[in-house]
């Protein structure tokens, strides 16, 4: 395993990736906190093959779903100061994957119906008031719990691939 923080992290044409990329790691974990980006990269993932989206102020729907259609499935996101990064890989075993989007409170209501058809939640993100949480099919998981603080109003949609 190896790790990358950095107060300012470009992620377009990131010269670090690709280096631990030629090396056989694949990017894990994607966590933000303090205006700190930090990467984790790992070897034995079975992943295939990675991208990202560049940061964007905007939600990166478009890279998704174009991804998507690329055999692609999410492996994690972040975002920091408005702006999302999502990391989407080749040979996760990942299938039926969609994804949640919002402010408030999570969805239990969606996230039940996600499981009830098999689906688990991996991975997830918040950043001030927003937050997604990403369902997929041959996550491996058996059982799945959650917890969040139920002081904030429910709001938000699900979106299916």
């Amino acid at each position: 395993m190896t790790r990358f923080t950095t107060p300012s992290i470009r992620w377009e044409n990131n010269d670090w990736i690709k280096q631990k990329w030629n090396e056989g790691y694949y990017i894990t974990s994607i966590a933000t906190g303090h205006d700190r980006w930090f990467v984790v990269m790992s070897k034995g993932t079975g992943y295939t093959e990675q991208t990202y989206s560049n940061e964007s102020t905007a939600f990166p729907n478009d890279f998704m779903k174009e991804k998507w259609g690329q055999g692609f499935t999410i492996t994690s996101i972040g975002r920091q100061n408005g702006k999302w990064v999502v990391l989407m890989s080749k040979g996760t075993g990942y299938t039926d994957q969609n994804y949640a989007l919002g402010e408030g409170r999570l969805p239990a209501d969606k996230i039940k119906e996600n499981w009830d058809q098999g689906k688990k939640n991996h991975p997830g993100d918040t950043y001030d008031n927003t937050w997604m949480v990403v369902m997929s099919k041959g996550t491996g998981y058996s059982e799945q719990t959650y917890y969040e603080d139920e002081r904030a109003p429910v709001i938000g949609s699900l979106r299916k691939v």
